[in-house]
Order: structure tokens, then C-alpha cells, then sequence
């Protein structure tokens, strides 16, 4: 199982209810044994590519997911 999720700016009334929601969504802390999740901003919602959902422990703890349309592991935090 897995969740991902999308989320495009121009769905908000204003650029800066989307950075605030982003900046939101960034303080989210899961629990790095049981839980993978990670923010990585996108262009467009709109992909024909869909990823394996694994996920990719950091040196910090934190897990980042793969990213469309490559399927490459998102940049970890300390290295971004």
C-alpha cells in the first residue's frame, strides 16, 4: 500500500495560499521507522509516469520517494 498526492498551484485562489500550504505541509514530522513522506514541488500534476512507491531512507532518518517523470529518488534533505 501507499499514498501520494499532488497538488498544482494554480487549484488556490493565490500563489501565496499555495507557499503557505507548502510551508505547511514541510512541518509535517512522520515517523521516520513507519512512515515515508517528503514535499517535492512539480510543474504539473498531470503525468502518464507513475513510480514504484519504495521509498529511500537519508543519513538524517527522513525517507524521500521517487519523482516522475524520471523515477529517480528525490534529493535528500541534507543534500538539497
Amino acid at each position: 500500500g501507499g499514498f501520494s498526492a499532488c497538488a498544482e498551484a494554480t487549484t488556490f485562489g493565490q500563489i501565496e495560499d499555495f507557499d503557505a500550504f507548502i510551508n505547511q505541509l514541510r512541518t509535517i514530522r512522520p515517523n521516520p521507522q513507519t512512515t515515508a513522506y517528503s514535499v517535492i514541488p512539480t510543474e504539473s500534476c498531470t503525468t502518464d509516469v507513475v513510480c514504484t512507491l519504495d521509498a529511500k531512507q537519508c543519513a538524517d532518518g527522513s525517507f524521500v520517494s521517487r519523482v516522475p517523470p524520471s523515477c529517480e529518488f528525490a534529493a535528500c534533505p541534507a543534500t538539497r
